[in-house]
This record gives structure tokens, C-alpha cells and sequence, in this order.
């Protein structure tokens, strides 16, 4: 296991990243709660620029969940969603927060 806590918890092996985190949590990640028979599961692809990825996502008529946000785990995310209704997410790698968090940043669409 490499990272754990924050209703999170993260199994890594060569080449491969296993995430589970605690539904109730959902409105934090994607801007909605957890509905039965909604979304139970979301791929991430790792991006070199956040904010140019939900750019590029907007002018393709992507509906746009939540993002760009700073996490405190060390991402820029995007979180988006497919045609057949899966949380999908581009993050892009950033320097996690220290002991005392940093606050998120968002677009400026969603302030």
C-alpha cells in the first residue's frame, strides 16, 4: 500500500495504480454525490497540463465535473464524463501540500 487516509487508499505495483475512495466523499472529488446506479468507478490519465486539458475537453462539448483544482495528494485534477456516464480524470503531477495543507485552486469558472 502507498498512500492511505482522507476516505483514501492507494495499492501500487510496477506500472500500475489501484485506488478505492469513500463514496460519501464524492461531492468533494467531483462537485456531485454518489447516486445508485451512478458512476461506481473513474480511469485516470496522467497529463502534462491540467488546465490545457479541460481547455481542449471544453471545445470538444465535454461536460466538465469539477476542475482544474489543486489536491493536497499532489495533482491538478480535471474530472470529466464519458458518453456511457464514467468519472473520468486528467491529473497532472504537482507538488503534494505540506502538514498544513494549501488551499485549492480553482478556475475561475468555478468561483
Amino acid at each position: 500500500m502507498k498512500l492511505e487516509g482522507d476516505g483514501y487508499v492507494e495499492f501500487v505495483t510496477a506500472g500500475t495504480k489501484f485506488g478505492l475512495y469513500d463514496r460519501t466523499l464524492l461531492r468533494e472529488l467531483i462537485g456531485r454525490d454518489a447516486t445508485p446506479g451512478g458512476p461506481s468507478g473513474q480511469l485516470v490519465f496522467l497529463v502534462p497540463d491540467a488546465d490545457r486539458e479541460a481547455e481542449r475537453l471544453r471545445r470538444l462539448g465535454a461536460e466538465i465535473l469539477m476542475g482544474p483544482v489543486d489536491r493536497a495528494w499532489g495533482h491538478r485534477t480535471v474530472h470529466t464524463v464519458d458518453p456511457d456516464g464514467n468519472v473520468v480524470e486528467f491529473a497532472q503531477e504537482i507538488p503534494r501540500a505540506g502538514a498544513g495543507g494549501t488551499p485549492d485552486r480553482r478556475s475561475a469558472e468555478e468561483s
